[in-house]
């Protein structure tokens, strides 16, 4: 079946790919290094530097989840043992107020 020239149109027209300032940044400065690939070789090239950007950017992000959780943690821990300590400390304050009385 073959396509009209306007059914063609169309479904190249919905294919437009909006890309980022930072995508854009990137194209150009591959197109400088190597002025003549073709597009299909500069997007492959922007999707492999793309996905390994995210998975670095996911790792990293991942440790820092972690260590947040650890860190949390620790802080709910010492909040517990600094209540504990404050109601002990009322509590023999107030018994100090007592025998003074």
């Amino acid at each position: 079946m073959a396509l009209s020239i306007k059914e063609s149109k169309q479904m190249d027209s919905s294919k437009c790919v909006r890309y980022t300032p930072e995508q854009v940044e990137a194209l150009e400065r591959v197109c400088s290094e190597r002025p003549n690939p073709s597009s299909m070789r500069r997007c492959r090239e922007k999707q492999r530097k793309d996905a390994s950007c995210v998975q670095t950017a996911n790792r990293k992000l991942t440790a820092m989840n972690k260590l947040l959780m650890e860190e949390n943690d620790r802080l709910q821990k010492q909040v517990s043992h600094l209540m504990y300590e404050n109601g002990f400390m009322r509590q023999q304050l107030q018994n100090l107020v007592k025998w003074n009385l």
